[in-house]
């Protein structure tokens, strides 16, 4: 049977159920940095790969309804942050990150970035390819125009988090926005009738 998840006018039908959720967020952050660094006018900053977590996290909340990876997120002045995160990016400023400064380092980061899941790489790829050419103050635009943080950040404040359930809600009702994960389909309620027919023959 197919399985739906309310949305605005249409419905969402996981193709398979082995969607792997709850992430360690180094894991997607690495994967992330690694895209980056096959650029030659690579660019991301610590503003910037908040902003690209936040934006894969919100769109993976809104098509499969659970976390990528298990950390809060918070609304700062500049725009979400990965709370777990945010330590050990912190010294980096608006510097470039560097992945890894020699060989060996380099290999420890690439043997953890083949733990990501394929499935987890396929949905990064597309935030990616949709956002990464963004610049970090194009992301901070973005993230600053949307009511998750515009309703979480309390100037002077700290450790205003982000819920879950506006992140999920936003990009439900801005179908247009939002990035799906690869076995996740966005069929019309009359099509999830219909495929549910033709399962039950």
């Amino acid at each position: 049977m197919a399985k739906q998840n309310a949305y605005a006018g249409s419905s969402c039908v996981l193709a398979e159920p082995d969607i792997h959720t709850n992430l360690d967020p180094e894991l997607v952050a690495d994967y992330f940095l690694s895209r980056d660094e096959g650029r030659e006018d690579a660019d991301v900053t610590q503003m910037k790969l908040h902003k690209l977590m936040y934006l894969a996290q919100a769109n993976f909340l809104s098509s499969v309804d659970n976390r990528l990876f298990a950390s809060d997120i918070e609304a700062f002045e500049h725009g979400p942050v990965i709370k777990e995160l945010y330590p050990q990016f912190r010294h980096y400023g608006r510097s470039v990150i560097v992945v890894a400064s020699d060989e060996a380092a380099w290999q420890a980061k690439e043997s953890v970035r083949n733990d990501l899941p394929e499935d987890t790489k396929e949905f990064l790829d597309l935030v990616w390819d949709k956002y990464g050419d963004y610049s970090a103050s194009e992301l901070r635009k973005l993230t600053h125009s949307q009511a998750p943080w515009l309703n979480a950040y309390k100037p002077g404040h700290r450790h205003c988090k982000i819920d879950d359930d506006s992140m999920k809600d936003w990009y439900r009702h801005h179908e247009h926005e939002a990035i799906y994960h690869p076995l996740v389909f966005n069929l019309s309620e009359e099509a999830i009738l219909e495929l549910e027919k033709r399962l039950a023959l």
